[in-house]
C-alpha cells in the first residue's frame, strides 16, 4: 500500500480564527496516522504561474486513511472552526509511489528523463541531473579557484 499526501494551498485572512482551527487540527491528523511535512514556511514558484500564499503538505499511511481523515466527523467539527479564516483553502489528496528506488522509465513513463538511468544515481548522492545537458549539477557547476580563476573541469582549461 502506498502512502498518500494531502496538498494544501491557502490564504489566511483572519489569523486569530485560523489559530482556533490549528489548535485542534493536528490531533485529528494524528488520529488518522497522518503527519505534517510542511506547514507554511518559505516557498517560491520555480515554474509556472502558481503563486500560493501558504502551502502545507501532510502524509497519511494510505490514500484511504487520507480520505477517511477528510470525511471524518472529527475533522468536520474542526473544519467548521476554519470558517471565515481563509480567503481560499484548496486540498488535493494524491497517492504516493510505492517503491521509488526501483522505478525506471519502463515501469513509469511519467519519469521521462528521470528514469532508471538518473534515478538510480540519486541514491549514490550524485544530485539531480542538469535539465539541459544531462550532467549532474555538481559536475556542471564551475567553482572559483584560488585567485579568482576557475578550476579546470573535466580535463579542460580556461
Amino acid at each position: 500500500m502506498s502512502v498518500a499526501y494531502l496538498l494544501v494551498e491557502m490564504k489566511i485572512n483572519d489569523a486569530e480564527q485560523y489559530k482556533k482551527y490549528m489548535a485542534e487540527a493536528p490531533a485529528v491528523v494524528k488520529a488518522f496516522g497522518g503527519e505534517y511535512l510542511v506547514r507554511g514556511g518559505r516557498h517560491e514558484a520555480l515554474e509556472g504561474d502558481w503563486q500560493p500564499a501558504r502551502v502545507a503538505v501532510l502524509r497519511f499511511p494510505s490514500y484511504e486513511m487520507g480520505k477517511a481523515f477528510y470525511d471524518s466527523e472529527m475533522y468536520r467539527a474542526v473544519r467548521a472552526k476554519r470558517e471565515g479564516a481563509t480567503e481560499y483553502f484548496n486540498l488535493v489528496l494524491v497517492e504516493g509511489v510505492e517503491d521509488l528506488a526501483g522505478v525506471g522509465v519502463d515501469e513509469d513513463p511519467g519519469f521521462g528523463r528521470m528514469g532508471s538511468r538518473w534515478w538510480g544515481g540519486l541514491g549514490a548522492g550524485r544530485g539531480w541531473p542538469d535539465q539541459t545537458h544531462g550532467h549532474h549539477r555538481h559536475q556542471a557547476q564551475q567553482r572559483p579557484h584560488r585567485g579568482g580563476r576557475r578550476a579546470p573541469r573535466h580535463g579542460l582549461t580556461g
